[in-house]
């Protein structure tokens, strides 16, 4: 059986696997199939034989390939378990030896993530000049951003019924549909108020009015905001008010940088931003490391 077979038997069994959400199973078949081409490739040639050693030398060729072409240490990284996944899938299928070898544990020097100072979080959550409804909408969109550390997805997935305790908290569904809930500040309940009673007028003059479905963030049609449209709303605050790129994963690893710098801990830190492991809180010490590093290195007179 060929590996392009294989792909199509996994994405088969990836739509009715339970406990996985659409945009996990999304990215596992949209990192695997790189890998699958690869393998399509040299299936004649270096795969055709039994030797199973040969199968670990073509993946790191394959990363290295992937690499020069300017893929991220984090995107291989996340390929690698999303290949895992893959292999067990394989495993359980019985598929050929040479298609199946251990991962071993690979490092990748990774870039330390970019974030904001308070200063320039600060301009980006700023409310504006001209209050109308959309305008009133990015301005709640950037405040949840930074205030919680949310993802761009989990932010998008938020339903007015998810606000709950008049305002004070949020529930939110992270990764593998795990539930956590998150403090929402005065500020942000104050805009959240506006911004519902905002949302209701908009409804009403709308066709769609009567069709809503309760997602908290809406786009001008009344329907549910994308990650895109998230995408290209902060873009755009960024360019306007630092006149630099700024993402919604950049506010997120403000929010944990900026916690951790005044002195919270580690492990609420973890919890807030929804991480299954410590480990992955961990990066943002080495953050908050290099920035006090560099903030040495321009004061210190002997520096």
């Amino acid at each position: 059986m060929s590996p392009e077979e294989l792909f199509g038997k996994y994405r088969k069994a990836l739509d009715d696997e339970l406990g996985l959400s659409p945009h996990t199973k999304s990215a596992y078949v949209r990192d695997v199939a790189p890998w699958v081409a690869h393998l399509q490739d040299n299936q004649t040639s270096s795969l055709s034989g039994s030797r199973s050693e040969a199968d670990p030398i073509i993946l790191r060729s394959f990363l290295a390939k992937r690499r020069k072409d300017g893929v991220s240490a984090r995107s291989l990284a996340r390929f690698l378990s999303a290949l895992r996944h893959f292999q067990a899938f394989l495993k359980e299928r019985h598929a050929p030896k040479r298609f199946v070898f251990p991962i071993t544990r690979l490092k990748f020097s990774e870039k330390l993530p970019d974030g904001l100072s308070i200063a320039e979080a600060r301009k980006i959550v700023v409310a504006p000049d001209k209050i109308d409804f959309l305008a009133l909408r990015d301005h709640l969109l950037a405040l949840i951003l930074y205030v919680t550390g949310l993802r761009r997805q989990e932010v998008a997935s938020l339903k007015l019924r998810d606000i709950e305790r008049g305002r004070e908290i949020a529930e939110v569904k992270g990764k593998g549909s795990k539930v956590r809930f998150v403090p929402l500040t005065e500020a942000v309940k104050g805009v959240m108020g506006e911004y519902i009673v905002a949302r209701r007028r908009f409804l009403d003059t709308r066709k769609e009015s009567g069709s809503d479905e309760g997602w908290l963030l809406i786009n001008n049609r009344g329907t549910a905001l994308s990650t895109r449209s998230i995408d290209r709303i902060i873009l755009k605050l960024g360019r306007e008010r630092l006149g630099r790129r700024v993402t919604p994963h950049m506010l997120r690893h403000s929010f944990a940088t900026h916690l951790l710098d005044a002195g919270a801990d580690l492990m609420a830190i973890k919890e807030l931003l929804g991480h299954s492991s410590l480990a992955t809180t961990q990066k943002y010490t080495k953050v908050s490391s290099a920035r006090l590093k560099e903030v040495y290195r321009k004061a210190h007179p002997r520096a």
